[in-house]
């Protein structure tokens, strides 16, 4: 409904997820959830080009019904999934799901994901992939060291939640779970540094500093994944009203409207249309 109301501008994020506690309040054994997550998403980006959702699986039995009210437009070229761990590339190109990059790996990690996910993409289909989408968490500020200090806070901080809730560290949720071998080594990462050594490493991957700076970081990412949009997280992890707007208002006038100017490749329509062209 939301995508024919907006005349086919709606992008559809789907994931398979990460935190023990979401698959025990639903019952569900982690170590199927690689081939849950290849049924479910292929049962719904179908239903979703289709009008109507029909299944018979390993995990999910579904009689066709007519999806109410039908699709208007094609999710093709604007579904997409963060894939972090180096697994799940070629599972995203297969589907034919476009890449979302937080930063937190080092960027030539990020670049060998890349090359995996667009040689099994080119095994699979004839149209280029979907061009890619960044998010992350910023902090702007006149001052650059004052931005470096409240950075590592509040973006610090966060990270202190993504370790509780995904129980990254001692307790070792993934070890021997099919499917997550990639983040056993985010806890082995962290009992080398310490959680502020590891929240310290992930805040310096966000674009944080002084307009000019914080521009400088998101060009490294364009740079790196050739970006059709980013999406900046401008409060967050206990940050206070003032500040929250202080932000906002600062990305607002003086980068975003350097950000507007960049040339970027099409996202969802638009790129469905040239992707045709091209094939």
């Amino acid at each position: 409904m939301l995508d024919n109301l907006s005349d086919g501008r709606l992008i559809l994020g789907i994931g398979r997820g990460l935190a023990r506690v979401e698959y025990e309040g639903f019952r569900v054994d982690m170590n199927t959830s690689r081939e849950r997550f290849l049924e479910y998403a292929k049962m719904i980006i179908e239903g979703l080009e289709q009008g109507y959702v029909e299944h018979d699986g390993e995990f999910v039995t579904q009689p066709r019904r007519e999806i109410r009210p039908k699709p208007e437009h094609s999710f093709k070229g604007r579904t997409y999934a963060a894939a972090v761990s180096p697994e799940g590339m070629p599972l995203m190109a297969q589907l034919g799901i476009g890449l979302l990059v937080i930063p937190q790996k080092p960027w030539e990690i990020v670049e060998s994901d890349f090359a995996a996910y667009h040689g099994e993409w080119a095994r699979h289909h004839t149209a280029p992939p979907p061009p890619p989408l960044s998010g992350g968490f910023c902090w702007v500020d006149t001052n650059a060291e004052r931005a470096e200090e409240k950075a590592m806070e509040h973006i610090g901080n966060y990270y202190g939640t993504v370790m509780k809730h995904y129980e990254f560290g001692p307790k070792r949720p993934h070890e021997g779970v099919k499917g997550y071998e990639f983040y056993e080594g985010i806890s082995r990462y962290i009992d080398r540094h310490g959680a502020r050594g590891a929240a310290e490493d992930f805040t310096r991957l966000m674009p944080y500093g002084t307009p000019d700076q914080v521009l400088e970081k998101l060009q490294v990412i364009r740079d790196k994944i050739d970006m059709a949009a980013f999406f900046p997280n401008l409060c967050f992890a206990g940050m206070n009203w003032t500040e929250a707007r202080r932000n906002r208002d600062l990305f607002a006038a003086e980068v975003l409207p350097v950000l507007k100017e960049w040339d970027a490749p099409p996202v969802g329509l638009a790129a469905t249309e040239l992707a045709a062209a091209a094939a």
